[in-house]
């Protein structure tokens, strides 16, 4: 009788190891870029589903570009490690590609996409789990963010009037993601 309900107790302890062993729905990273940086949390709602936030910031010495972002995430999981996704969010975009030129008395500037508000950023990407389920993964993909809200300068002319209008900014960001699953 002992026997048996101890056999039983491990058995138990067995399959509900198991259990909570595949359940694995939290996923941590940071993430790096040729010239950005930025974190982020992943929930796995089912095997093919999941939910998170993001913040990055992404620079080329402050020259061309100086972007960052806070967003919300959802990802669609194709195959074990392929997903394609999106995100909605806050950015800011500055692109600062210029030229000036004068003209009688008018100093004329344009710069491709300075844009602050919404933005919707799709990607896809890899996530490789070597601690298979949990544990440590690295996720190499792409990100895609394009932001609409107020501009100054974007695409328009500025003639020193210090005008904000609607704009929008996109840039193509790469990444790996280094982290932590359990």
């Amino acid at each position: 009788m002992v026997k048996k309900s101890i056999l039983i107790l491990l058995l138990a302890l067995i399959v509900v190891s198991g259990v909570f062993a595949q359940g694995v729905k939290n996923f941590a990273s940071g993430e790096i870029g040729l010239f950005g940086a930025g974190a982020r949390y992943e929930y796995m709602l089912s095997p093919k589903m999941s939910i998170g936030a993001n913040a990055y910031w992404n620079s080329f010495f402050f020259v061309l570009w100086n972007d960052w972002a806070v967003d919300f995430s959802f990802r669609h999981y194709i195959s074990k490690i392929l997903y394609i996704g999106v995100a909605v969010g806050f950015h800011q975009q500055y692109h600062s590609w210029r030229w000036r030129y004068s003209y009688d008395y008018y100093d004329s500037r344009a710069v491709f996409g300075n844009v602050i508000g919404f933005a919707i950023t799709p990607e896809i990407g890899w996530k490789i789990d070597f601690d298979s389920p949990g544990g440590f993964f690295v996720s190499p993909g792409m990100k895609l963010p394009i932001a609409l809200g107020a501009a100054s300068s974007g695409f328009w002319y500025d003639y020193g009037y210090g005008s904000r209008r609607f704009g929008w900014g996109i840039t193509l960001i790469g990444y790996v993601g280094l982290g932590y699953a359990w």
